[in-house]
């Protein structure tokens, strides 16, 4: 039974590999091309929502939702949790943004795309596209031109945008059923190339002059996603920062300190990691303190009924005896900061590329 489980684990995945692979050979050059038998595409709710990029989207959402649970109701070992807690914030906004721009994106285009069928006629060569509201006969030599809007990213969103010769133009989304036929049809057609981190479809891209397309394409707002960029790229190096000047604190402490030994009040035991750390409850002067540890410390304390700690009378703080913790993360401060420096500095040259391109366009239109 074993054996079996494990063959069909392992060959079933790639038996189903395969056969798709092969279906797609026969369906684009094979005997069932659209360049030799008649196909009609169809574009439904399962095409536009119930694909891999959807299924990324809710991996992505769950990540995030997971993540935000760990931020609010985790145990930080650390003495600053405000730290911890804020980085995994900051990484459970990235996954839902990640979520929220494929289902924001897939919405938007649903519209443009429902109903959508495309049929092929290969003896005549002609292709019948069957849009919401109207119903286009496509010859040859009558797509005067492609624009294609895409993210430019590993997960491809987008949509294109077909004109006419006789001035219209019509647009399907890239999640379109039988869109690369129509390229695959006519060939040598001019195409065009607008990159937007969010191919939305607007209404005022539905424009009869293609000419002016080009204008329509210039997103207006595009250095918004740049300045958040920006601003993300300072919280980064402001939180390195944070981090850094406690640790630095620490180890200041820990040489300038005095050790107090404080009587044990309650011990509790958790599962000895960073999420559920075991924990020890000490009272000084009056007032309790509690440490988070890990289980090979906490073992340490066990039969005895004090445990010494640092203590700055100045603050009342008391935090565990440590040494050299700004040369133990130094390269967590690397990292953080060198993505935060990434991040400042890739969006201020995009900011400035935006800048020199609309400072062109505005004296071409001056003179």
């Amino acid at each position: 039974m074993g054996t079996l489980l494990v063959f069909l684990v392992v060959f079933l995945p790639m038996g189903w590999l395969l056969w798709r692979m092969l279906r797609y050979t026969r369906d684009t050059i094979g005997t069932n091309s659209p360049l030799k038998v008649q196909r009609i595409y169809y574009t439904t709710f399962q095409s536009i929502f119930l694909r891999i990029d959807c299924l990324f989207a809710l991996m992505c959402a769950f990540i995030g939702i997971i993540i935000i649970n760990a931020a609010l109701f985790s145990t930080f070992s650390g003495p600053d949790p405000l730290i911890g807690r804020t980085i995994l914030f900051v990484i459970s906004f990235v996954f839902l943004c990640i979520a929220a721009v494929i289902l924001v994106v897939d919405l938007n285009h649903w519209p443009y795309a429902r109903g959508v069928v495309i049929t092929t006629f290969p003896d005549e060569h002609e292709l019948d596209i069957q849009l919401p509201g109207r119903t286009l006969r496509i010859k040859e030599g009558d797509i005067h031109k492609i624009s294609i809007y895409h993210n430019n990213g590993k997960l491809l969103l987008g949509f294109t945008q077909f004109h006419l010769k006789n001035g219209d133009s019509f647009l399907l989304s890239f999640r379109t059923e039988g869109l690369g036929v129509i390229q695959e049809y006519f060939k040598g057609i001019p195409v065009e190339e607008f990159v937007r981190h969010v191919p939305l479809i607007r209404n005022t891209l539905n424009v009869k002059n293609p000419e002016h397309e080009v204008l329509v394409s210039d997103n207006r707002h595009g250095w918004v996603t740049y300045f958040i960029a920006f601003l993300l790229g300072i919280f980064f190096v402001a939180m390195t920062y944070m981090m850094y000047k406690d640790a630095k604190w620490q180890d200041d402490m820990s040489t300038h300190s005095p050790v107090v030994c404080m009587k044990i009040t309650y011990r509790e035991r958790g599962a000895g990691t960073v999420k559920y750390p075991d924990k020890v409850y000490g009272e000084y002067l009056g007032k309790t303190y509690h440490f988070d540890m890990g289980r090979k410390y906490f073992r340490k304390l066990s039969g005895v009924d004090t445990i010494a700690v640092y203590f700055d009378q100045a603050t009342g703080r008391a935090f565990l005896p440590t040494s050299g913790q700004v040369k133990h993360y130094t390269g967590l401060y690397l990292l953080i900061g060198g993505v935060g420096l990434l991040f400042i500095g890739g969006s201020t040259w995009e900011i400035i590329k935006i800048v020199k391109k609309r400072n062109r366009k505005a004296s071409k239109s001056f003179s």
